[in-house]
């Protein structure tokens, strides 16, 4: 058991690599961690290919990246984690063991809190990175198995497209300074994400990406419960 607790509704956060959630999603974390209930956050991969098509792989970037996502959401208020070791860079080739894991996920979840207390929040099925769109793809089709609320955030969306022409229904959360502060000292664990991994490299997240996650963005399928 996850340690659910069953009067408070509960948010099951999901990200293909480590910092996903934490760049799309985590003013969102942040503020249902101190407002509403606990967070449970699943980790699909160690993001351990981030480099991989420019460079070799650095040694022991898969530990250290899994470690710097435990501090972040540690930041965040995340109680629960969830790791499920899967393989970088080819979610898709693997979407039925991931949407097999977060099924058995969110069922023990669901076996102590009500299915309708339950939120999932997955990066964007239309985010433009393969994995991410997987990963909102198995998300989605766990949470409707057991009729439980997915909403998707964008990660590369906002820096390679428009979120405002997405064919999905565009929510806006409400600007908070305690969530901003939150969400930013969070993304500063990710120095391997942040930092050139070796001369000659630049980040593998720029600060012109996160120059344009201004603002908490959720996208639906339909209507947001209130």
């Amino acid at each position: 058991m996850l340690g659910c607790q069953a009067d408070r509704p509960r948010l099951v956060v999901v990200a293909a690599h480590p910092n996903d959630e934490t760049i799309g999603a985590g003013r969102l974390v942040a503020a249902w961690s101190r407002s509403l209930g606990p967070v449970t956050a699943v980790l699909a991969t160690a993001g351990e290919r981030c480099v991989d098509h420019v460079a070799p792989q650095p040694p022991g970037l898969a530990e250290r990246q899994v470690a710097e996502w435990i501090e972040a959401t540690t930041i965040l208020g995340v109680r629960d984690r969830v790791c499920l070791n899967l393989a970088d860079g080819g979610l898709a080739q693997t979407k039925d063991r991931l949407q097999s894991a977060l099924t058995e996920v969110l069922d023990a979840i669901c076996y102590e809190t009500a299915a309708d207390e339950v939120v999932v929040a997955a990066p964007y099925w239309r985010d433009p990175h393969p994995d991410h769109r997987t990963a909102g793809h198995a998300a989605m089709a766990a949470a409707a198995d057991l009729g439980v609320l997915a909403v998707g955030f964008p990660v590369w969306l906002t820096n390679w497209g428009d979120p405002n022409e997405s064919a999905d229904p565009l929510w806006r959360l409400a600007a908070r300074v305690a969530n901003d502060v939150v969400w930013w000292s969070a993304l500063q664990r990710f120095r391997t994400q942040l930092d050139p991994l070796d001369r000659g490299l630049g980040p593998v997240v720029p600060s012109t990406m996160l120059e344009h996650h201004t603002e908490q963005l959720l996208l639906s399928t339909g209507p947001v419960r209130p």
